[in-house]
Parts: structure tokens; C-alpha cells; sequence
């Protein structure tokens, strides 16, 4: 519970997006520091009453260091709730398509933190662990004004357009005339989900992923950006100019994440740029790509069907892959060919939302085979013990934590 005050303070910022370098770097670090922070932070992020459950937590660093013992506190937040969910509220009539419903329920984020950072495992044996089914298809959009709008488990995905999204109407106000104006579709942990841009690219996301996109598209240029893994089929689009030899001008799609920049016409290509990963991949499917890390002065590098562009920020290499591996996620497959072990249950904790805990010096071993990303998690599991990997298994109730042996 160590600077609440101040980690409450940066989590709101993080929100209204107003956080500066320095500050995005300090809650960066507290979010690396637990992973039980990161479920805190997605629990704010689904909470209807967002603000007043910040100032909560916050005010909560004073009340523990006035010795109020957390079984008090936990009971004086659970009144509030109950108090503020017997209110009654009256809004503006919102008619909404039916792959979507507007968020109505409250997350009690400070219960949540409370109890998460205090979960008390056991060990536990395979018959004894409850099983953990297979991610679905589930997204959530970010309104700028905090609203929450979350989206059915539709396998189609859906459309997003000039008016945030095709089919549903929403009083967005004038703040929402200027098409530059962001929005983000959020996919949590143990799920996936596929969008149709506005200008009719998909894109397909997979678990922990962030699109942030504008209401609509510049007239000269298509910028999205990513935190997370996402495969996209961006559409080709012209606009007329007559400086150019036909008299149109196509228009380049961009794709920006924590440490690089990529520039596209018409193309099929995947990205994996996760927060907690080292190194950002870039894999070229069809077409071409420009990939360029920012900040840096090295020229940008251009990919060929079949390569893949991995960066840290600092130096870039280039190598052919295989593309079905590379896919794989895509099309509801563990993929492993060499992969070792550190990314293999990488990939599993974000589908199956479990916490990995390795020992101080952990040598990866690695792992071949394709498994279906529908099997549940005592089945991924099995197999990989099977193959060789060393691992205890504790549980509280639902949450389950692999400690990796060596």
C-alpha cells in the first residue's frame, strides 16, 4: 500500500490521458512490480464510476496509516457501494446496436485490491485444480469522456465507422464532431476480438491488447496504435491529387507502438508489441512494410512476405519465419516449432488468465506441437508435462499461479 496517493493520482491521469513521460515511466514501474497491479488497473478501467473509485483508493492511504485494520475498510467500502447501487439514476435514452450493451454495473475496485493483493494459495494437484476454460471472443471501446462500452462475444467482431460504431446510435456530444478524436478498443486477458476499421481494414486482436483509433481517418494518412499483438488486413485507399502521375495519391496506413513505427499501403501483417515483452516482431504476410524504430536515426527497414522485423528500440533484425506459426493465434492455434518455454507460457497466461512464477535462474527449454486454443487449461498443461515441463500448481478458488521448476 506503499505512495497510494500518488499511484491513484497517475492511474487517473492514465485514464484521461494526461500523463507525461516521467509519470507513464513511474506507473509503468508499479505495474511491473505485481501482477496483481495490472488486474487492479483492468478492474478500474471496466468501473462505470471511475473517478470516485480512484478518490476512494486514494483516501485510502491515509486511513491504513491511521491503523484502520483492512476488515474495516473493505466493510466501509462495500457500504458505499451498496449505498450508491440503491440510488436511483436517470439518463438520456441510448439506443445500441445489438453487438453491444453500454456498461451498467459498478467493479468495486478497492474491494478488489484489498482481496487481490492478499490471496492465500495452496497447493494443489491436477485433480484437485480447477480447471480454466478457454478465452472467448470479448472487447470493450473507451469512450474519451470515460464511458464504457462493451462488446458482445460476436466471432464476427465488428464495424467501427465515423460514428464510433456502425449500427448504434450514441449521443456523443460536440466533443465527438472532430474526427480526430481517439478512441480505445480494449481486449482483456483470456479473451480475443476482430474489427473492421472505417475504412474497412481488420484487424484482429489477441488477449491484453489496446487499439487506440480515431473517430475517423486524416484526408493524407491512417494512424492506429497498439500495445499487445494484433494481425491486420489493411484495405488499399486513394484520394485524388493531382500532383501525382494517375492524379491520386494512396494513402499510407500506420501502425505505432512503444518503440517503433510501421508504414504500410495494402497489406496482410502481425504485430506483437506487449509492455512486458523486450522486443517488438513485426511479421510480413502479403504486400510490403517499412518498419522504423522511434526515436532512433537508423533508416527504416523494409520487410518481404515471409519476414519478421524484431526490435528493441535500439538495434533491429531481420529473418525469415514461418508464417503459419506466426498466424497461428489468428486462427485458434498454439503454434510451437523450437519455441521456448518462457514464451510458450507467455502466450498461455495471457489466454487462460494465470500468473507464471519462475525460479531465479530458469534456463527455457523448448517446446514443439500445435494445440487448439479451445482445449481448457488442465489439457494445455497435461500435454506440456508431458513434453517435459517442471511445474507446481497453487490455487486459490479460481486463481491459479504455475511455480516452473527447473
Amino acid at each position: 500500500m506503499n505512495n497510494l496517493n500518488y499511484i491513484s493520482k497517475l492511474i487517473k491521469k492514465y485514464f484521461q490521458e494526461r500523463l507525461n513521460e516521467d509519470e507513464a515511466l513511474d506507473l509503468n514501474v508499479w505495474l511491473d512490480e505485481d501482477v496483481r497491479n495490472q488486474h487492479f488497473l483492468n478492474a478500474l478501467g471496466q468501473s462505470k464510476t471511475l473517478m470516485d473509485d480512484l478518490d476512494r483508493f486514494q483516501n485510502l492511504e491515509k486511513d491504513w496509516m491511521n491503523g484502520e485494520k483492512e476488515q474495516e475498510l473493505m466493510a466501509r467500502v462495500a457500504d458505499g457501494i451498496q449505498s450508491r447501487s440503491s440510488r436511483k439514476t436517470y439518463k438520456k435514452t441510448i439506443l445500441y446496436w445489438a453487438a453491444s450493451i453500454v456498461l451498467t454495473i459498478s467493479v468495486t475496485a478497492m474491494i478488489f485490491y484489498l482481496q487481490y493483493n492478499h490471496v492465500q494459495y495452496s497447493t494443489v494437484t491436477f485433480s484437485e485444480m480447477t480447471d480454466v476454460a478457454a478465452g472467448t471472443t470479448k472487447a470493450q471501446i473507451i469512450l474519451p469522456d470515460g464511458r464504457i462500452i462493451v462488446l458482445n462475444d460476436n466471432s464476427e467482431g465488428i464495424h467501427l465507422g465515423d460514428s464510433a460504431l456502425y449500427g448504434m446510435t450514441l449521443e456523443l456530444g460536440e466533443d465527438y464532431l472532430d474526427k480526430s478524436t481517439k478512441m480505445v478498443l480494449e481486449v482483456p486477458l483470456k479473451s480475443s476480438y476482430q474489427v473492421v476499421l472505417s475504412d474497412g481494414t481488420k484487424v484482429f486482436l489477441n488477449s491484453g491488447s489496446r487499439l487506440t483509433y480515431p473517430i475517423g481517418f486524416d484526408s493524407d494518412r491512417r494512424i492506429v496504435e497498439l500495445e499487445g499483438e494484433a494481425f491486420f488486413e489493411v484495405v488499399g485507399a486513394e484520394i485524388p491529387n493531382s500532383k501525382h502521375k494517375n492524379g491520386m495519391q494512396r494513402l499510407p496506413f500506420i501502425v505505432k507502438s512503444a518503440n517503433q513505427t510501421i508504414e504500410v499501403l495494402g497489406t496482410k501483417f502481425n504485430v506483437s508489441a506487449y509492455a512486458d515483452q523486450k522486443y517488438t516482431k513485426t511479421a510480413l504476410l502479403e504486400g510490403k512494410v517499412a518498419v522504423s524504430m522511434n526515436g532512433s536515426r537508423l533508416e527504416k527497414q523494409f520487410l518481404l512476405p515471409g519476414q519478421q522485423s524484431t526490435s528493441d528500440g535500439v538495434q533491429m533484425k531481420i529473418q525469415t519465419v514461418d508464417l503459419e506459426q506466426i498466424s497461428a493465434w489468428k486462427r485458434g492455434q498454439f503454434y510451437f516449432d523450437g519455441t521456448d518455454s518462457k514464451d510458450v507460457l507467455e502466450q498461455l497466461g495471457r489466454w487462460y488468465g494465470i500468473e507464471i512464477e519462475y525460479p531465479d535462474h530458469y534456463s527455457p527449454i523448448p517446446f514443439y506441437g500445435i494445440i487448439d486454443r479451445t482445449k481448457s487449461l488442465k489439457s494445455v498443461l497435461y500435454m506440456l508435462e508431458k513434453s517435459g515441463l517442471k511445474f507446481s500448481i497453487l490455487s486459490n478458488g479460481n486463481h491459479i499461479k504455475l511455480l516452473i521448476e527447473e
